[in-house]
């Protein structure tokens, strides 16, 4: 069977180890999700879920938790979840450009 194969599940993903447990609750978004992704103070754990998984979950990835310094990762985090589909759009635009250039 093609595309079939076991997701491991990674407790540091899940919304429960965090205590965000309530769906018919309101969380805070400081410290989970950055402003620029347009969720008010306090979202549904849907809501914030959805943003998260738009940020992290398309065909771009990002690795920095290698990173030593705290204040890098969550600037970093910061600045990729500041990102729009336009800006990511742009980036590849300008990555396959650059790409097609060094042939």
């Amino acid at each position: 069977m093609l595309d079939a194969h076991m997701h491991r599940s990674i407790e540091e993903l899940s919304a429960e180890a965090y205590g965000l447990t309530d769906e018919s609750q309101s969380y805070s978004t400081a410290g989970i999700v950055a402003p620029a992704k347009g969720l008010p103070p306090k979202a549904s754990l849907s809501a914030i879920v959805s943003a998260l998984q738009k940020t992290y979950c398309q065909n771009i990835s990002y690795e920095f938790e290698h990173v030593m310094s705290s204040a890098a990762r969550q600037w970093f985090a910061g600045y990729v979840e500041s990102l729009t589909s336009q800006d990511i759009a742009w980036r590849k635009d300008r990555f396959h450009e650059l790409l097609a250039k060094t042939e």
